[in-house]
């Protein structure tokens, strides 16, 4: 772990990498007790909730124990795995509904999650490294992480598989904002257009609507009135025949 972990994830990840390994609660927080008593892990309250945490030396020397052992890549994509899971996981939105307990959540870990998008990167892992920089859209954006966001965006469009899913549908449509905030309305159509095309094919007509309106808007921008009335018309449409959205 980079920047601590809970004691659900201390469960977690031994049990991925040794299914034979005693998941218990008792068990887990019996050792990282014991593992505190001897300064080698750190326990601090974060939220409520016990989080921990060791010392850059101890992490390197356990860093160097898991490469003897040949384990430093099983327990890394355990470790992905895991923090893939935590953002994927279904909750109400951090903007539209502001969820500040998943905001907070999502922040501490951070650290864990950075970790894990350098991890895809360095692998060629395009799969899930989109499907990571996915998940943290609206926490960076609502964090005010936006040079961050931008460059994972671009990264991970750039190594993914050009299809058709949602993922990448919400990668493209962000990364069009981020162009039109920066004045490059060219590249802001283009990205925005190949999101719609993408979510006109999805089950979701609240993003499709969003991403027309946003590619209206920089139609208008830029000039182009006879694309900005065709696109707001088309959400117009799906609002008035999906009243119920």
């Amino acid at each position: 772990f980079t920047g601590g972990f809970t004691l659900a994830a201390a469960e977690a990840i031994p049990a991925a990498v040794s299914p034979s390994t005693d998941p218990s609660r008792s068990s887990t927080l019996e050792r990282l007790a014991a593992l505190v008593d001897k300064s080698l892990v750190r326990s601090a309250v974060h939220d409520g909730a016990s989080r921990f945490s060791m010392l850059e030396t101890i992490r390197a020397f356990a860093m160097e124990r898991l490469d003897a052992l040949g384990e430093t890549d099983t327990v890394a994509a355990a470790h992905a795995d895991w923090c893939l899971m935590i953002a994927e996981r279904p909750v109400s939105s951090i903007v539209l509904t502001g969820n500040y307990q998943r905001f907070r959540a999502l922040e501490a870990e951070a650290a864990n999650m950075h970790a894990t998008l350098v991890w895809y990167e360095a692998r060629g892992d395009g799969e899930h490294l989109l499907r990571l920089v996915a998940a943290l859209i609206e926490f960076w954006y609502a964090s005010s992480r936006y040079r961050e966001a931008a460059a994972w965006l671009a990264t991970a469009l750039e190594m993914a598989p050009k299809t058709s899913s949602r993922e990448r549908g919400r990668v493209l449509a962000e990364l069009a904002r981020y162009a039109a905030r920066s004045g490059d309305n060219l590249r802001a159509v283009e990205l925005f257009r190949e999101s719609v095309e993408i979510f006109r094919h999805q089950d979701d007509l609240e993003i499709l609507t969003i991403t027309l309106v946003r590619l209206g808007a920089v139609a208008n921008q830029r000039g182009d009135f006879e694309q900005a009335e065709r696109t707001l018309n088309e959400a117009l449409d799906v609002v008035t025949t999906h009243p119920e959205m």
